[in-house]
C-alpha cells in the first residue's frame, strides 16, 4: 500500500465512521475476556492496534516504515515483520487479527494464516476483517494495492485450510451496502480516479453512519448478515 494511502489513515482513523464502524464489528464478535496476549498482523498506523489494548496485551506487526512510526506515535508495542514470517515464536498469543490485511497483492494469505496457526496457542482466536467481492472493485482498490476481494465461502475456506475451525462468519457494511454498491459503479461507469475513498466527511453525515453501523454491529453479536461490503470472522484453533 502506497504511502500516501498511510497518511490518511494516520489523520482519519481515529474519527472517520469505516474506522469507527469497523472496531465496533470487532468487538461483536471479539471473544468474551480482558486478558488476551493479541498480536495485530498489519497493523498500519496501530489505530486498531491501540483500541485493541482494552482486550489484553497488544503487540502490532508491520513492514511499512512511515505507518510503523506512526504507530509508535500512539504508544503501541509494534515490531518489524511480514504477515507470512512473524517475528513471534510458537504458541506465543491467544488471539490473532488481520484486519485489512489480507488482500493486499504482496501478502500471501494462505501462508499468513499459517504462520498465525504457528504462533497461536491451542484453543486461540483468530478474527479476520476483510472486503468482499469482486463486483465492489473500484479506483480505491488500485491504490490501496488489492489483489482480490473475496467472498465469505472462499475466506472461510482458505481459513480452514490453514488448520481453524470457523466460529462465526458474516458480511459487514450490510446497512449502507445498496449506497456503496451505487458508489462503486458510479465509479466504474464514469472511470473515476479518486485516490482514496478516505477523506473528510461532513461531521454530522459521519455521526449519522457512525450511528446507523452502530446499530449493525449490535446485531453481529446475534446474527450473521447476508451480504456487506466486507467480511468479518472468527475462527478458533483446536485444542491440541
Amino acid at each position: 500500500m502506497n504511502k500516501y494511502e498511510y497518511v490518511k489513515m494516520a489523520k482519519f482513523e481515529e474519527t472517520h465512521w469505516w474506522f469507527v464502524s469497523k472496531r465496533r464489528f470487532i468487538s461483536a464478535l471479539f471473544p468474551k475476556g480482558k486478558d488476551f496476549k493479541i498480536v495485530d498482523v498489519g497493523c498500519g498506523t496501530g489505530g486498531t492496534t491501540k483500541y485493541l489494548e482494552q482486550y489484553g496485551n497488544v503487540t502490532g506487526i508491520e513492514k511499512n516504515k512511515y505507518a510503523l512510526g506512526e504507530a509508535r506515535k500512539k504508544g503501541v508495542s509494534i515490531k518489524f515483520g511480514y504477515a507470512e514470517k512473524l517475528p513471534i515464536p510458537d504458541s506465543n498469543c491467544n488471539v490473532v487479527t488481520f484486519i485489512d490485511v489480507l488482500y493486499h497483492k504482496d501478502v500471501n494469505d494462505i501462508e499468513a494464516l499459517k504462520e498465525a496457526y504457528r504462533i497461536m496457542r491451542p484453543g486461540g482466536w483468530l478474527i479476520v476483517h476483510d472486503c468482499a467481492f469482486e463486483f465492489l472493485r473500484g479506483p480505491h482498490d488500485k491504490f490501496v494495492e488489492a489483489r482480490e476481494r473475496y467472498t465469505k465461502k472462499v475466506l472461510t475456506s482458505r481459513i480452514k485450510k490453514a488448520g481453524f475451525i470457523i466460529e462465526r462468519a458474516s458480511y459487514a457494511y450490510f446497512l449502507i451496502f445498496p449506497l456503496v454498491a451505487l458508489v462503486r459503479i458510479w465509479d466504474r461507469i464514469f472511470d473515476r480516479r479518486s485516490e482514496s475513498e478516505i477523506n473528510e466527511v461532513n461531521r454530522i453525515i459521519n455521526n449519522i453512519l457512525i450511528a446507523l453501523l452502530s446499530l449493525e454491529a449490535k446485531l453481529l453479536c446475534f446474527v450473521s448478515l447476508p451480504w456487506g461490503s466486507s467480511i468479518i470472522i472468527r475462527a478458533r484453533k483446536t485444542n491440541e
